[in-house]
């Protein structure tokens, strides 16, 4: 499947963040990119008391195939290679394309693991979920974007073998488009505060082993109050500037989300269908729970995604 056709004249011109949560990229035999199966209400895992003292884990356990995008990145050193524990968290954005932080898969590709991608997963403890085997695909090549250093641009891409085959359990999700010429990074984050987000994806290990996914609604923050929230960290200082690839959110949210974890928005014309706004961040120095969360804004890398899947796909056709 080819996203060259995506640069003709049916992508809008996008003045503001509204249009740019109903402009989405949408490979041309894929109209049903980011389609949300909720399914059953919220459970909770821990009680209203424990929420008072722990904000951090306001959140509620996913349904099983409600976000059919969360790919797990799994892996072992080849002593064990007949053991493949969960490394990191992935999206699909392609049949043959996986998002991913780069830094993750960096740490674990130093580790020495040899790593393969799991679609359809639920509970990372188990091989077979609801009665469905594991849909397991080998990476044919990892690309980190070429800016990439200590936890700047943190995206990369893995190329796999071959086409995952897309269904109700598996599926894409849709990503967002920047006109560069006419937006600037604010532009990007300014409606956000507004429209509805949901942070997804298995727990950081180091807080917690729940072995399901989370998710959590969460209240985006504007550039210019994410930015004094990032200048009161001790780590940064009062004259630290945002970085284009960074977006925030309220503090009280997203603690327990494993890095690279997905943020999705609602689309205001087609509410059944959700768009790619954020990636949780892998390198924690970034991140600080009493005041800010904070994400790479994939719509600023929306163009290199799609040109390095074209340029990769098209090398190996």
């Amino acid at each position: 499947m080819s996203l060259s056709a995506l640069a003709g004249p049916q992508l809008h011109v996008l003045l503001t963040l509204s249009e740019l949560l109903t402009t989405v990229i949408v490979p041309p035999d894929a109209r049903t990119c980011g389609v949300r199966h909720e399914r059953g209400t919220c459970t909770r895992l821990v009680e209203p008391v424990e929420l008072i003292s722990n904000p951090t884990r306001s959140n509620c356990t996913a349904q099983a195939g409600e976000f059919p995008w969360l790919v797990s990145v799994r892996g072992a050193p080849p002593s064990r290679a007949d053991s493949p524990q969960p490394l990191c968290t992935g999206l699909l954005v392609h049949q043959q394309a996986v998002l991913v932080s780069a830094a993750c898969h960096e740490a674990a590709t130093n580790a020495d693991q040899r790593m393969h991608v799991r679609l359809g997963e639920y509970n990372i403890l188990s091989d077979v979920d609801a009665g469905r085997p594991p849909l397991d695909i080998n990476i044919r090549r990892a690309v980190y974007h070429p800016e990439y250093s200590a936890g700047l641009n943190d995206v990369g891409l893995l190329v796999l073998e071959h086409p995952a085959r897309l269904g109700e359990d598996v599926n894409v999700v849709c990503l967002p488009q920047w006109r560069r010429d006419t937006e600037s990074p604010a532009d990007l984050t300014a409606d956000w505060e507004h429209t509805e987000c949901v942070l997804h994806g298995w727990v950081d290990t180091t807080i917690d082993s729940t072995p399901v996914p989370l998710r959590e609604t969460v209240r985006f923050l504007g550039r210019d109050a994410c930015q004094t929230r990032m200048r009161e960290l001790d780590r940064l200082g009062p004259l630290h500037t945002l970085h284009a690839g960074f977006a925030c959110a309220s503090a009280e949210t997203g603690c327990w989300a494993d890095g690279g974890s997905p943020l999705v928005c609602r689309l205001r014309e087609d509410r059944s269908r959700w768009v790619l706004a954020g990636l949780r961040a892998w390198v924690r120095q970034f991140n600080d729970c009493d005041r800010v969360a904070t994400y790479t804004n994939v719509a600023v890398f929306s163009d290199w995604i799609r040109d390095t899947i074209d340029a990769e796909l098209s090398v190996a056709a």
